[in-house]
């Protein structure tokens, strides 16, 4: 299906968007404009592409049907309701797919020309900066396809990489979205996407990592060194390609936390990223943070040894992982360190100037300017004092920008850092996608964030039919989640999601439900002591339905009439607590359940906990745990540690699921709470499928 003759052939039954470069004389011609030829360009792409994208996103949040839902939302699913709005039905190309493709030729051209001098670090003076070329709708585009394709981030196998290659060869052939055409037109989270799919193609692998938080790296560099994935000098290694990290993080009581997903992935890259820039537990930084240059760079006094460079190259190839796994380090690297792992000999080479390497150390490339302004004589027996005689002015100058940028005499450091890096993403994957060191470091470290975002802004936030159906419960929840702080939003982004960086907008899923069933009265006011809980696996977060509960509490009948007087002030005040407790002790992944007991053994539990708090505990001569019932005025941190460990389990505390029972305030000294409501709560516990 190749371009017919017009680029703006319509489809059957569908016209083509007016096109405004035509208003304005024609479509840009190759080699015109800077800046201008490139809003030209993306004001012409938008036309195109904008009313698609606003079609399949109001089907998507409608969820009109099975397609239709972010949540559910698959390959095939997606690209037949791209295909519906473009009005390429059947096997028909759409008719803006031509007019695509000689647009992001156009982009591409401009490009790669300017990719020539960004692998110094120093693009053209005068040319237009990285974000001119990012299309706003393109990059919707891939917000979609990566909610769609890799929603979940998991090992690729054979058959699962093959069907979405098949659907992202149909958007290709019938769109004109051809991957390296598309990539110019993309910022980092975009061609991120394009990379972790050719990762995947090359290989994909597990790799589970039993470690403590505190060493990190030095755990993995242990397990890595006697696994496929070790990659010896030159960058050879027996498993080459993506490998998806399994962290699973020591708990406090010597055995491992439950979480074992992309909530505690994420983390894991984050204290990678810590610890090659700030070590840990006695043990130096690899990229330590020079305060006179205001960035980290490699320490030059470090000692070379098979050891250290063994470490640089598996921290290399954890960089280079992050990538395959959807995560970033967490920390801000220089550029420069990645124009150094984008370099590829004889096509794209890593030679920074004298002006780029006196960002590292403005001294030593005074100096370096010092020794070429030398005369002869002068340059000959320096050279002869320094052990280099014969060792011409530029061969000195170079060796010099070698040491500087490299980590020490022949850049041993950088050397095995890239060998690392590269044999996860080899250069020529990387400059098949047109990927910038500033691009690249974006990828790896993250982006800038920006600040007082609201969750419904950021993510694709998925409302369960029980939610969706209480309104009061809604308008409180999101008006108490919507008003928190910066801090307080942070802290509940790593508590559903395992990190508390906001993703890029459109990006990520979030699904709120209301999973309890209570069954009667006692049990719907036994919620209100009830934690939301989160799976960071699945970005979903769990609550109980409040409104209900407190309803209950007051002796109201939910629904019937209008609240009593500050009902709804009650609600959200009692969502700010509970949500406030969950999100401020989140300490470690996981809960163990109550040692396998049920719900008879699980009240057992509680009575020991009550014990243990001495707090009184009465029954009835039956000793039917409906019948009894404890009443304290105990913190709720010191109540839910005892239930645990009354319980033999691991202290209730972090994202992937976090449910505890605890008093409703400090306020509510001496209410009583029924055992039967514990026993509830433990049962739920017991229930529950950690993400």
């Amino acid at each position: 299906m190749g371009c017919g003759a017009s680029a703006h052939a319509a489809a059957p039954g569908r016209a083509s968007p007016p096109s405004s470069l035509e208003r304005r004389g024609g479509p840009p011609q190759a080699g015109q404009g800077g800046a201008e030829q490139l809003a030209s360009i993306h004001l012409r792409l938008d036309e195109l592409w904008a009313p698609l994208l606003d079609s399949v996103e109001a089907r998507l949040s409608g969820a009109e049907d099975s397609r239709a839902s972010w949540d559910s939302l698959t390959p095939r699913g997606l690209v037949e309701l791209l295909f519906e709005a473009s009005g390429a039905l059947g096997a028909a190309r759409w008719a803006g797919a031509c007019e695509t493709e000689a647009l992001l030729a156009l982009l591409l051209e401009q490009w790669t020309r300017r990719l020539e001098s960004a692998v110094c670090a120093e693009p053209a003076s005068g040319a237009p900066p990285e974000a001119d070329w990012v299309n706003s709708s393109l990059r919707r585009l891939l917000a979609l396809l990566g909610v769609a394709f890799f929603r979940v981030v998991s090992v690729e196998d054979e058959p699962s990489i093959r069907a979405k290659l098949a659907c992202l060869g149909e958007l290709e052939a019938r769109l004109g979205l051809q991957p390296r055409l598309l990539s110019a037109a993309l910022g980092p989270q975009g061609k991120a996407l394009l990379l972790y799919v050719d990762a995947c193609v090359v290989a994909d692998s597990r790799f589970r990592l039993p470690c403590e938080r505190a060493t990190a790296l030095w755990d993995t560099f242990a397990l890595w060194s006697d696994s496929p994935h070790r990659v010896s000098p030159h960058g050879s290694a027996r498993s080459l390609g993506s490998a998806k990290l399994y962290p699973q993080f020591r708990s406090r009581d010597g055995g491992l936390e439950h979480g074992e997903g992309h909530g505690p992935r994420k983390e894991y890259f984050a204290l990678i990223g810590e610890h090659l820039a700030r070590g840990g537990d006695g043990r130096p930084a690899l990229l330590p943070y020079d305060g006179s240059h205001r960035q980290h760079w490699f320490d030059g006094s470090l000692e070379q040894s098979a050891e250290t460079e063994a470490l640089l190259r598996c921290s290399g190839w954890l960089l280079a992982q992050a990538v395959c796994n959807r995560c970033t380090v967490e920390i801000l690297l220089p550029t420069l360190l990645f124009a150094a792992l984008c370099a590829e000999p004889g096509v794209r080479p890593f030679a920074p100037s004298l002006d780029a390497l006196a960002g590292l150390d403005p001294q030593a490339a005074a100096s370096v300017r010092a020794v070429l302004r030398m005369g002869r004589r002068e340059f000959e027996e320096m050279a002869a004092l320094e052990g280099l005689a014969g060792l011409g002015r530029e061969q000195y100058a170079e060796r010099a920008r070698e040491r500087l940028a490299g980590g020490g005499e022949g850049g041993w450091q950088l050397k095995a850092l890239r060998e690392g890096f590269q044999a996860v993403l080899p250069p020529a994957m990387l400059r098949g996608i047109g990927i910038s060191p500033t691009q690249l470091c974006a990828i790896v470290c993250g982006e800038p964030e920006s600040h007082d975002r609201r969750l419904r802004d950021v993510f694709r936030v998925v409302e369960d039919a029980a939610l969706a159906g209480c309104p009061p419960l809604r308008e409180a929840l999101w008006a108490v989640l919507d008003g928190w702080t910066e801090e307080e939003k942070r802290r509940l982004l790593a508590f559903c999601t395992g990190s508390d960086r906001w993703p890029q907008p459109g990006t990520a899923v979030l699904s709120v439900q209301l999973p309890f069933a209570p069954r009667g009265r006692r049990e719907e006011a036994a919620m209100a002591l009830m934690m939301p809980q989160a799976h960071t696996c699945d970005n979903v977060l769990e609550l109980p339905n409040y409104y209900l509960a407190l309803a209950a509490s007051r002796g109201e009948e939910a629904g019937a009439g209008p609240p009593s007087p500050g009902f709804a002030a009650e609600l959200r005040s009692l969502i700010h607590d509970r949500f406030s407790t969950a999100v401020s002790h989140c300490a470690c992944y996981g809960l163990d359940d109550l040692g396998g007991a049920g719900p008879a053994a699980a009240a057992v539990a509680a009575r020991r906990a009550a014990e243990q708090l001495g707090i009184g505990f009465q029954a009835d001569r039956d000793d039917e745990p409906s019948a009894s019932q404890w009443s304290t005025s105990l913190d709720s941190e010191t109540v839910e540690l005892a239930l645990a460990e009354a319980s033999g389990g691991a202290p209730v505390e972090r994202g992937d699921a976090s449910l505890a029972a605890r008093p409703s305030s400090e306020e509510e000294d001496g209410e009583e709470v029924t055992l039967h409501e514990l026993e509830m709560l433990a049962s739920e516990l017991e229930e529950l499928e950690l993400g």
